[in-house]
């Protein structure tokens, strides 16, 4: 199965999965991402409320891409408490494009 990148700028919410969805349909979902990751990103992540400058959804999409190839290098889905980050990844994800879907609201 072929994945096609989706440019962050086209992404619309019914692209993005939502918190209850499985690690399939999440870790398809991470592949589409289209850039680069973030500087320190794979060697330090850090739980979404607490990062010091305010991520893009680039940056967001991102780090949920760096999530997807660190279990599938482990080769087993993710443990609870990865989960529950990836899952706040993709609620803020789904918060940000769901806000520039209004009108003068920015994306990132």
């Amino acid at each position: 199965m072929a994945i096609e990148p989706i440019p962050t700028r086209n992404l619309k919410l019914a692209d993005i999965p939502t918190s209850e969805a499985d690690w399939f349909v999440v870790a398809t979902f991470a592949l589409t991402h289209d850039g680069p990751t973030p500087d320190g990103a794979d060697s330090n992540p850090v739980e979404v409320p607490s990062i010091s400058r305010t991520p893009s959804v680039d940056d967001l999409r991102a780090r949920l891409y760096l999530e997807q190839r660190r279990w599938r290098y482990r080769g087993e889905p993710p443990d609870p408490e990865s989960m529950d980050y990836i899952r706040k990844i993709l609620d803020e994800i789904r918060r940000r494009v769901e806000g520039a879907a209004r009108p003068g609201d920015p994306r990132d």
